[in-house]
């Protein structure tokens, strides 16, 4: 069965205390699915100059011969301090990961679904760009000139 890019992602922020215990001083901010997906999120919040730790958790014992690196669930921490930044910034790019969703498991899953509405999908994917483009241009260009990007009232 095919993952959804929110499972291939494999993490979540944690907007909430969490059930799990972290160490003094140090929130959890995230659980990823796996060491590899939570080195990721470490390293995207230390490149924003944000200190992480990961935390995992026990896979318990197995009879079959089990790789060493883990497999379960792994949480991020940061200190207390930088626990709304990072929060924020693992927000923003949870938004990313749903604009990724809407395009591979709801559009795609559509046009197989339905083949006679993928021209209508790709137009309508189409003028979503060309409307996020203008208002991109729109707002660096009011930023560089030194002005609001909003519309004056009146």
């Amino acid at each position: 069965m095919a993952q959804t890019a929110q499972e291939n992602a494999g993490a979540q922020p944690t907007h909430h205390a969490s059930r799990h215990h972290a160490p003094e001083g140090l929130v959890i901010v995230a659980e990823a699915a796996g060491e590899l997906n939570g080195e990721i999120i470490r390293g995207r919040l230390e490149s924003a100059g944000i200190p992480a730790a990961l935390q995992y958790e026990s896979m318990g014992t197995s009879l079959f011969p089990v790789p060493s690196v883990p497999l379960g669930v792994v949480r991020v921490l940061v200190p207390q301090e930088f626990a709304d930044a990072a929060l924020a910034l693992l927000s923003v790019e949870a938004d990313a990961v749903h604009e990724s969703i809407a395009a591979w498991d709801m559009a795609n899953r559509l046009s197989l679904d339905e083949p006679g509405l993928r021209e209508d999908i790709l137009f309508g994917a189409r003028g979503l760009l060309a409307v996020e483009a203008a208002w991109s241009r729109h707002l660096l260009d009011a930023w560089a000139a030194g002005r609001s990007s909003l519309r004056e009232c009146g």
